[in-house]
């Protein structure tokens, strides 16, 4: 019937739409995939310094957001320095943070562990070193850099779910607009549409819990934590 003869019609405008739409929202995301990773350090990385810095900056290669910023710095005998302020932006560009240091007269290496979030929403760590008038072990506790096991894989497919349920129900909206399908079309229309609706609602609430833990280093414990939704909502 005229229906079925349609169906094949149907079939090719969803998947038109669908490639059209896919390319139209995840093309624009390529460019803001590279993460702020660390260009430069004031004092540079294996320095030698004469006395303790009165701060220590990291400048790097993207926009850092602040409120999920953490700089620590670890004493030669891999104790942490206490009473540190927060980090602050150290220029207008937003991607240089500035943490200040307290007096120091103790010599050897000290390490710097950082963990920032990119302007793009992707978490970075890592860390350095530097000296204050000899070179030592510079030790580190095991559990200064955050181990986050498989949260981000877990946000990661949460987002590529939203995209999909995206492109689906905006396909299948754009495709009944357009040819007005009726009988089995646009039953089948309908049921693609619900599908790609219900996965977007859900993968966005996933994303949602997820991104408090992806961000900041910590595990699927965190999830259900209310300051971590908080943490979601307000950050860009």
């Amino acid at each position: 019937n005229r229906d079925t003869e349609l169906m094949p019609r149907h079939c090719a405008r969803i998947a038109g739409i669908l490639a059209v739409g896919a390319a139209a929202i995840l093309l624009p995301a390529v460019p803001a995939s590279a993460h702020a990773e660390l260009d430069s350090t004031s004092p540079r990385a294996g320095q030698v310094l004469e006395q303790s810095p009165t701060a220590v900056e990291l400048h790097f290669s993207d926009v850092v957001d602040l409120p999920t910023a953490t700089v620590r710095v670890f004493e030669p005998d891999g104790q942490p320095l206490a009473d540190l302020a927060k980090p602050s932006y150290a220029d207008p560009t937003h991607d240089v943070l500035r943490m200040p240091l307290p007096a120091d007269p103790a010599k050897g290496t000290r390490t710097v562990v950082y963990r920032v979030v990119a302007g793009d929403g992707h978490p970075t760590q890592g860390q350095f070193s530097f000296s204050v008038g000899e070179t030592s072990a510079g030790v580190v506790p095991a559990g200064a850099m955050n181990h986050d096991g498989g949260v981000p894989l877990v946000y990661g497919i949460a987002r590529w779910v939203a995209f999909v349920g995206l492109a689906l129900a905006m396909g299948t909206t754009v495709v009944s607009a357009l040819g007005r399908p009726s009988g089995a079309g646009a039953a089948g229309l309908r049921r693609v549409f619900t599908a790609g609706w219900v996965a977007l609602v859900a993968a966005s609430i996933a994303g949602l819990a997820l991104y408090d833990p992806y961000a900041l280093g910590r595990g699927f414990g965190d999830v259900l934590n209310p300051s971590a939704w908080q943490l979601s909502v307000h950050t860009k």
